[in-house]
């Protein structure tokens, strides 16, 4: 399931990031030759190296997951697997370690594509205004001049700081140029959502790769630790089971202590109270009476 999210969401990143930049790339051809974005090239090349690096990483996850199945299987069917446990955990553990600085850079990649929607629409703004500025005007003049005297009717590329452009072109006129550029520019706004799922999920994604790892791992070492134990003879601290305590229930059919039931012996003499005791009878009673 895990594999199949990560195919499905880094399809999505690649496809609209594509689209993206398919359409910053067009505007800027049409508002004129030489014009480029800075680190145009350097964000493309970061999405070709991080999609197939996520990729790669993401099949050897799903790889290490077999893997402990497989062990699994065979701990059950065997019970001795310590050596291959060891091999799993080293390997896990590297894995792991790489893949946070995988997330990192996914982190920062996230960033630099809300940077990027930013722009494209700082830009899509400009490009609006401008044509509202002509719209209002009634025309749009030629602008023939130096470079400071970039009407209002006129879009400016040398105040964007993110453009390069040169000096003498980078004041731009030309209505269908700009309208031509702002479709561009608006498709590109509008791809910015899909890129920015993409990659939000592609860090979610990662973030269950690496707790079912770390699950791996931690299920690993106790079987680990529990086999060793095992090894040495039994658990440690195990040992004969206590004892039951020496007091013994009473005897069936011999009452306890109590009334009727003491501890002598049931059958022994006891004179009643205030009755006759040995040597006192009725008759000697009476006839000291009568002798009296």
């Amino acid at each position: 399931m895990l594999m199949l999210g990560t195919i499905i969401f880094i399809s999505i990143w690649i496809h609209y990031t594509q689209a993206m930049m398919s359409d910053v790339n067009a505007a800027l051809d049409v508002l004129g030759d030489g014009t480029a974005a800075d680190n145009f090239n350097r964000l493309s090349q970061s999405v070709t190296a991080t999609s197939i690096l996520y990729f790669i990483y993401g099949a050897v996850m799903y790889g290490l997951c077999l893997w402990w199945t497989l062990l699994e299987l065979e701990a059950d069917q065997i019970g001795q697997v310590k050596d291959k446990l060891q091999l799993y955990m080293m390997a896990n553990l590297g894995v792991r370690v790489c893949w946070w600085a995988v997330m990192t850079w996914m982190v920062l990649l996230l960033a630099g594509a809300a940077i990027f929607g930013v722009y494209t629409s700082n830009i899509t703004y400009m490009i609006t205004t401008v044509l509202n500025n002509q719209a209002m005007v009634g025309g749009y003049p030629e602008h023939l001049g130096p470079y400071p005297e970039c009407p209002a009717t006129c879009l400016d590329l040398w105040r964007i700081d993110y453009i390069d452009t040169p000096m003498n072109m980078s004041c731009v006129c030309n209505r269908e140029a700009l309208l031509s550029a702002l479709t561009f520019t608006t498709r590109a706004k509008n791809n910015i959502a899909g890129s920015l799922v993409g990659v939000f999920f592609m860090y979610i994604i990662g973030g269950y790769w690496r707790s079912e790892l770390a699950r791996h791992y931690a299920t690993c070492r106790t079987m680990q630790d529990v086999s060793g134990r095992l090894a040495k003879g039994g658990l440690e601290g195990g040992g004969a089971p206590v004892a039951a305590s020496g007091r013994s229930a009473p005897a069936r059919g011999r009452p306890g202590g109590g009334r009727g039931g003491g501890g002598g012996d049931s059958d022994a003499y006891r004179p009643l109270a205030g009755g006759p005791g040995p040597g006192r009878g009725i008759g000697r009673g009476r006839g000291r009476r009568e002798a009296g």
